[in-house]
Order: C-alpha cells, then sequence, then structure tokens
C-alpha cells in the first residue's frame, strides 16, 4: 500500500490541533493497523480542515475500506475553528467537507467501505446521497463521571447487590496482578471454555498495550477469589474525554460470582476526574445489552455506513462471508 507521507504528516498535526476521539488518532491508528491506514484532507488554503482517516486491505485482488480490530469509530474529523457556533452553519460546513470526501473516496474504487461514525456525528445524508446505507446500532456511555459520588449508586439495584455479594466472598480486584501477556492468555483460555478461538493476535493486543502504557491511557483490572484465581479481568484505554472498556474477560463457570460487577465498579472509579465519560462499547447482543444497562448508562446511538461498488459485488461478498 502506497502511502503520501506528507498526508500522514498533515494528518498528525491536525490531531494535535484538533480534539480528534481516541480511534482516529494517529498513534491509534499506528498501533492497530501501523502499514495498513491512510488519510483523505481537505484543504482551505494551507489548512487541514477536514480528514477521514481509513484502514485500506486489499483481498482478491481488490480494495476494501474497513474498520480496523478493536476499533469502534473510524468516521471524519472535522475542524470547526473559524465557522460560526450555529447550528446551521456548522451543518453547512460539514456537508461541504462530506462532499469533498466523498468525491476522494469514489476516486479509490473501493469494492467496499465500512465507515464506524463516533456517536457524536448525527448527520449522515450526504453519504446517503451517494449511495451508502445505514445501520444504526448502540453503545452504552455513563456521563459525567466524577470523583464526588457514589458511582455505585446508579447502578441498577441487583448489579448492587451482585457486588456486594462479590465482595462478602473475599473476591477482590487489582491493577498489578495480570501482565498485558497473562492477560491474552486468561482471554484466550475464558473463550475455550465456550469452544471457541480469539479474533486476535498476542501482537495485535500488546502492539496497543506498549502505545497506550506509553502515554498512561490504560489499565488492566483483575478480579481474583480467596484462593488467588482470576474470575475476570478487563483492559480499559482512554483519552482526555473518554474511557473504553476495550476487552473483557470472564470465566464463563465462575460468572455468577459476580467478579466482573466489581471490576466495572473499579474501572469507573479509577477514571473519575481523568475523563468524562466511560463508554461500554455497545453492543447488539441481547444479554450484553442488558449487563451493561444496569451501571448507570445511557444508551448512544451511532451510525455504521456501509458501500458496495454495485449490487454484483455485494451478492458475491455476502454469499463468500469474506467481509463483515
Amino acid at each position: 500500500m502506497q502511502r503520501s507521507s506528507e498526508d500522514i504528516e498533515l494528518y498528525r498535526d491536525f490531531c494535535r490541533r484538533v480534539d480528534v476521539p481516541l480511534f482516529a488518532n494517529d498513534y491509534w491508528l499506528d498501533a492497530v493497523c501501523p502499514d495498513e491506514w491512510d488519510v483523505f484532507l481537505i484543504r482551505k488554503g494551507d489548512r487541514v480542515v477536514a480528514a477521514l482517516p481509513y484502514h485500506e486491505v486489499h483481498r482478491f485482488g481488490l480494495r476494501f475500506m474497513l474498520q480496523p480490530v478493536f476499533t469502534q469509530f473510524l468516521g471524519p474529523q472535522v475542524d470547526y475553528s473559524g465557522i460560526r457556533d450555529d447550528e446551521y452553519s456548522r451543518r453547512i460546513f460539514f456537508r461541504e467537507c462530506m462532499d469533498e470526501l466523498l468525491g476522494q473516496i469514489e476516486k479509490k474504487k473501493f469494492a467496499y467501505c465500512q465507515i464506524p461514525m463516533h456517536r457524536s456525528c448525527k448527520d449522515w445524508l450526504s453519504f446517503y446521497w451517494k449511495g451508502f446505507r445505514s445501520t444504526l446500532k448502540y453503545t452504552y456511555v455513563v456521563e459525567n463521571l466524577s470523583k464526588d459520588e457514589n458511582i455505585i449508586e446508579k447502578f441498577s439495584s441487583s448489579r448492587r447487590r451482585d457486588i456486594k455479594s462479590a465482595i462478602s466472598k473475599g473476591i477482590t480486584v487489582s491493577d498489578n496482578t495480570l501482565s498485558i501477556r497473562e492477560f491474552y492468555e486468561f482471554h484466550k483460555e475464558c473463550v475455550g471454555i465456550k469452544g471457541e478461538k480469539l479474533s486476535y493476535s498476542f501482537k495485535q493486543l500488546s502492539d496497543i498495550y506498549d502505545t497506550m502504557s506509553g502515554k498512561n491511557r490504560c489499565l488492566i483490572l483483575s478480579a481474583s477469589d480467596k484462593t488467588g484465581t482470576v474470575l475476570s479481568a478487563v483492559l480499559v484505554v482512554f483519552d482526555v474525554r473518554s474511557a473504553y472498556l476495550l476487552m473483557t474477560a470472564v470465566r464463563r463457570d465462575r460468572k455468577a460470582d459476580g467478579a466482573f460487577g466489581c471490576l466495572v465498579n473499579e474501572a469507573m472509579q479509577r477514571c473519575a476526574g481523568i475523563v468524562q465519560y466511560f463508554d461500554f462499547e455497545g453492543s447488539m447482543i441481547n444479554g450484553v445489552e442488558q449487563s451493561y444497562s444496569k451501571y448507570g448508562s445511557s444508551q448512544k446511538p451511532y451510525i455504521y455506513l456501509e458501500h458496495y461498488s454495485s449490487l454484483a459485488m455485494e451478492f458475491l461478498l455476502r454469499a463468500s462471508g469474506k467481509v463483515k
């Protein structure tokens, strides 16, 4: 994949200058897809005012824009400085930028595109007019985290009981029990109990951990019983605004012990005062959605865009199951 070093450097500067959410940051992309990301840029004069970072993959001799591993969103980023601070002006400017970005996307002739947009982005009409389809998905977010309040009081009564019961059984939470290798092996053991395999490699995980720990923006917590047996573990990453529950691992045979609830409570306590939001990264799975809803979270929709180059391409890719 050929990339413009100038465009990459311009985007790095854009990320330093503009409040770009975590998963769209250059350092995140360097960690999750180091040689496979590029960026579309919109310039006004000598200044970049909008950008769309993307993950490019080549398969079957075709070009695809796909969501990178562990990356919840990767949509357009816009610098509104210099634009009148009213809804109409911002919307018009956003659509002007999107029209230019869509023109650049068309020139790349992708067989298939995925664009998961950040929950703060509500307008996808420019994409609709160009033939993109939208699926409304949900994440679950705890807002206004504060060290001055008792976070657990916002949990559902059943979740509070679970946590109280877990503590009475001697379950404790630690942030220095598992290395990143041990977290990986524990997660592999947990999914193995269900007869499944991990969908990621240790290198992918360690690259993220090395990047985020180097910035003091990640946290591994584990919960253990009285014997020291690890029952559950979580990996949390965060930027200046939001923390994200990036990965969870739970021993299914000990799920009823309530260790996971203790971990979430502790993770939120650690993040309170550092970030404003705690994002569970959502799920469309019934049981997972019900679980995340019990931590005082609000349901937040986000837009997931897709585009096939033709109906024939859509049929072939859906039939092959190669693109999800």
